[in-house]
């Protein structure tokens, strides 16, 4: 995790609520279209905990999706203390974050649409590249101010803490390739790197 120390005590990496969802993942990976949506593939589901223990997950036992309205129903009454970014990809660690009395929760998903360079000999092409990125975090008002304190997880699984809402953590490749007619997505470019390296920077846009 990258970010303030000053900011991150609130915030977790851990693999070990990826047990108690293990069967679950596995059948929403079974149903496969559960996580695509817009020719996206979602690459993490939320969980939200709330002060009575209880938990409301993006998907039910069975791999049904549930709205997130029932999470907003609920803390009405109830306030949520806990929620995490849960990866389908289990080598990934799980991003959870502690909610206190005096912050609301923010954890959401944004499409983003980056430029990215493409090399083929010495010419240059740009495509733009559709990804998502995971935010996870939470508000609270301070000396009236209204402060956002974000955690930002790319497609890749890297983390950035930044206070700006709007702040996209994307992808920047730059990798020299034969044929760039074709690329259409991230796998697209890992799959015609011409060494199988991709040389990744991160830009804000």
């Amino acid at each position: 995790m990258v970010g303030d120390n000053t900011i991150s005590s609130s915030f977790t990496e851990t693999k070990s609520i990826l047990e108690e969802y293990s069967n679950t993942i596995e059948k929403i990976l079974a149903k496969g279209t559960e996580r695509t949506r817009d020719g996206f593939i979602f690459k993490y589901f939320w969980v939200v905990e709330f002060e009575d223990n209880k938990r409301i997950s993006q998907y039910d036992t069975k791999g049904n999706e549930v709205l997130y309205r029932k999470v907003l129903l609920k803390c009405k009454t109830t306030p949520i203390t806990k929620a995490w970014l849960i990866p389908f990809d289990k080598t990934r660690n799980a991003h959870g974050v502690a909610i206190h009395s005096n912050q609301k929760l923010i954890i959401v998903r944004r499409r983003v649409e980056p430029w990215v360079t493409l090399r083929a000999g010495k010419e240059k092409l740009l495509r733009s590249i559709k990804q998502i990125i995971y935010l996870i975090g939470y508000e609270e008002t301070i000396k009236g101010k209204v402060i956002k304190t974000v955690l930002h997880i790319n497609e890749l699984g890297d983390t950035i803490l930044n206070n700006d809402f709007n702040f996209n953590y994307v992808i920047k490749r730059e990798v020299d390739v034969k044929d760039t007619k074709n690329i259409k997505s991230l796998k697209d470019l890992k799959a015609i790197t011409k060494d199988g390296k991709i040389y990744t920077h991160y830009i804000a846009s």
